[in-house]
């Protein structure tokens, strides 16, 4: 869930985006990301793993596995659309060549910059390598993308060149990376953390 002091938002398993309001609780709107009657359907096609972003002065963003949806706050209803799978790597804000972006990692490795107000795309790549929950942490105008084979790689957020690539070990990596004091930190399914100098 994402709040914005006024209003709480959050994805869930009924294939809907929801609103609700930050001092009472009431629901204000919901967002359908898929019209169905079949519960699995839902689920799957729902933003349930959705990691919620809000724009700076702009849409609420959500994911499913078949599109991400720029909202609008106060009605909930879409302002753009992105197709393609980017809920599980979650879409990540940055600011590149003084606006702000968002950069959206497919599951299977296709990436996208768009334009965080207006969904539109700047630029995108195909990373080589499949993305789930691990994902990217962004550090300026670079994104350090973690991949679930514990590859790790460094995105020119202005280009969408990827160089730097190396694979910190044999296990799968499902952990979000974080940045601590010049070294990005991971965790793989082998239970191992690194720490890698990005120096």
């Amino acid at each position: 869930p994402a709040c914005d002091g006024e209003r709480v938002y959050v994805g869930a398993g009924d294939s809907r985006a929801h609103a609700f309001d930050a001092r009472t609780g009431a629901p204000l709107w919901t967002f359908t990301t898929r019209a169905t009657s079949d519960p699995n359907t839902a689920l799957l096609y729902g933003p349930w793993d959705d990691r919620t972003v809000l724009v700076p002065n702009g849409p609420v963003v959500v994911s499913s596995v078949s599109a991400t949806w720029g909202l609008d706050r106060s009605t909930g209803q879409a302002l753009w659309s992105v197709s393609g799978s980017s809920m599980y790597a979650g879409p990540r804000l940055a600011t590149v060549g003084g606006s702000t972006a968002l950069l959206l990692i497919q599951e299977r490795g296709a990436t996208l910059l768009v334009d965080a107000v207006t969904g539109a795309t700047r630029w995108q790549t195909q990373l080589g390598f499949p993305v789930f929950n691990s994902g990217a942490v962004v550090d300026g105008e670079t994104a350090w993308v973690l991949g679930a084979n514990s590859q790790l790689g460094a995105l020119d957020l202005t280009t969408g060149r990827l160089d730097r690539l190396v694979k910190l070990g044999t296990g799968y990596s499902f952990s979000t990376p974080v940045l601590a004091g010049g070294q990005l930190v991971a965790a793989d399914q082998n239970g191992r953390v690194r720490g890698v100098d990005l120096g």
